[in-house]
């Protein structure tokens, strides 16, 4: 007995996205190279990104306010002290006394204060919200010297 013509028509549908699938897993990962030949000895250079790819969004809080104390470690702005990192972006020729827009992340806190995201001259605009994508993709070289020698970097 033959499955009904709904059954088949899933039967279809069901081949189809696994050969789909079979095709996109089949696809080559293209990498940009070139190939010089000097004095019988073949040298190739490809670009390669790295495996794990580091990609993450970063949600925040803004507070505008005065400008009250700014080190190294530490920012103070409208009696709300935040702390700070390398990756906290701070703009260049603050001083104390300027209305400045901090964003700021509540949820992650270093001796009860919260992580400072970025530090800047206050604008006109009145967000209540900052976002921070990361996207980290080193670009890798390799080059491969005849048959035998092989160099990353």
């Amino acid at each position: 007995m033959l499955p009904s013509r709904p059954c088949r028509h899933a039967l279809r549908f069901l081949l189809g996205v696994a050969a789909l699938c079979l095709l996109a897993l089949a696809q080559e990962v293209f990498h940009p190279q070139v190939e010089l030949t000097r004095k019988e000895k073949k040298v190739v250079a490809w670009v390669r990104g790295e495996e794990g790819s580091l990609f993450y969004a970063d949600y925040g809080d803004l507070l505008v306010g005065e400008l009250q104390a700014l080190s190294p470690e530490r920012v103070q702005v409208e009696n709300r002290a935040f702390f700070r990192d390398l990756g906290s972006a701070v703009e260049e020729g603050l001083k104390v006394g300027e209305r400045v827009e901090v964003a700021y992340n509540p949820d992650w806190e270093q001796e009860g204060l919260p992580y400072l995201m970025r530090l800047r001259r206050a604008g006109e605009g009145k967000g209540e919200r900052y976002l921070r994508l990361v996207l980290f993709d080193p670009k890798r070289v390799e080059v491969r010297l005849g048959e035998e020698v092989e160099a990353r970097g």
